[in-house]
């Protein structure tokens, strides 16, 4: 999970701030935990391992202190021990792992935004998105504060329903 970002439009650490009642990087954590062999939540900071240290385990820090999304993707992914990989942002509360499932069920594991200059890519109509995720819920991120509000909005919602 990538929670390595400065969150300069939020003004504090979005990961760390309170969603719901938790964490927003524990709303990603507990919907992949019993999906998964390990959960890697990669960091930019010392600072910043020390406190995701604290509500979560499998926390590292950049390889690189450069540190960009990019870099925050090889460190957790040369950290990986399983055959496959499922990388996660920490701001997108909403997603859901249908999408991943599908993806992993019909064998296009490949990921569009990263890799798209290469020969190997296809990318998925919108409308088959929607038929596992018809609010297209795996792109909300959580980015500036009325998008939080917003999410924080759903997630009491959806736990109503």
């Amino acid at each position: 999970m990538l929670a390595g970002g400065s969150s300069t439009r939020l003004g504090e650490d979005k990961g760390l701030r309170l969603l719901a009642g938790k964490p927003l990087v524990n709303h990603i954590v507990d919907k992949i935990r019993d999906h998964v062999d390990e959960v890697i939540v990669v960091v930019a900071s010392e600072e910043q391992r020390e406190k995701y240290g604290q509500v979560v385990e499998g926390v590292v820090m950049d390889m690189y202190p450069e540190g960009s999304p990019l870099i925050g993707l090889l460190t957790g992914l040369s950290r990986c021990n399983g055959e496959y990989a499922l990388a996660v942002a920490c701001d997108m509360p909403l997603t859901t792992l249908r999408e991943a499932e599908r993806l992993y069920r019909e064998g296009d594991l490949r990921v569009r935004m990263i890799f798209l200059s290469l020969d190997d890519v296809s990318l998925i109509p919108v409308d088959q998105l929607r038929s596992v995720d018809p609010e297209l819920y795996i792109f909300f991120d959580t980015d500036t504060e009325d998008r939080f509000c917003e999410a924080d909005r759903i997630l009491k919602t959806m736990s109503k329903k």
